[in-house]
């Protein structure tokens, strides 16, 4: 094979495993950002249970005190009474005691309601706590591995171009830099292969005297379409 086409192979090789590192890179600190923002939302729905309960018992002693008004004011009225020979305004003082009557039987029923809505919250609230333990602990556990991970990759990284460079000095440099053109526009892909009669990369069908002058691998060739270099296929 064509020295200059071996050294162009190799170097898309560890382009090749240069991308696949760029994408841990990119994914790592996506997965850590998860972890923290699975914490910040439980804990933002630990806080706003704790304040709808909150609310909830000011609810709650709200209805006790209406309640509490209402029984104190029956008392007065039934006080009242007794000093009362009118029999209209005994009627009318009964009826003022039998409304309160019912808005104490409404309070408390809206009291019960209230405080149903407490248990409930309750256990929501113990769920959020459990949830944002669980969330802590992710975080906890793979936190500093992953800090690890995107640190070994970007190492990784460095190793590899630096490995991709060396070789590189075995080519001439023109031929380099059209390499470093084609990798930085063609999608990290510079050198291809021969698919049958087409292009590896862009699938256009090659002619006939490129096609032979690629299989007789003497020079570097271009795809005339996308403008990759094209590889004869061992297979072929």
């Amino acid at each position: 094979m064509n020295k200059q086409l071996e050294t162009l192979i190799k170097m898309q090789e560890i382009d090749d495993i240069i991308g696949h590192k760029y994408v841990l890179k990119n994914d790592l600190p996506n997965k850590l950002s998860e972890l923290i923002s699975d914490v910040d939302i439980c804990e933002a729905e630990l806080s706003k249970i704790s304040i709808e309960l909150d609310n909830n018992v000011k609810k709650q002693k709200d209805k006790e005190l209406d309640v509490k008004n209402q029984k104190d004011s029956i008392r007065k009225y039934e006080q009242q009474l007794d000093g009362i020979k009118n029999n209209k305004e005994y009627k009318a003082l009964n009826s003022q005691i039998s409304t309160l009557k019912d808005k104490i039987f409404n309070f408390e029923s809206e009291l019960i309601a209230v405080m149903d809505e407490e248990t409930a919250l309750k256990e929501r609230k113990k769920q959020a706590e459990e949830s944002l333990k669980s969330a802590k602990k992710a975080l906890s556990e793979n936190e500093d591995i992953l800090k690890k991970e995107i640190i070994k990759v970007e190492d990784d990284i460095v190793e590899l171009k630096g490995n991709r460079n060396s070789i590189a000095h075995e080519i001439p440099m023109s031929l380099v830099k059209k390499y470093a053109q084609l990798i930085k526009n063609k999608n990290r892909k510079a050198v291809v292969f021969l698919n049958g009669n087409s292009c590896g990369g862009c699938g256009f069908h090659i002619r006939p005297q490129l096609l032979i002058e690629i299989k007789q691998n003497d020079n570097v060739n271009y795809c005339e379409n996308c403008g990759r270099i094209i590889a004869p296929n061992v297979d072929n």
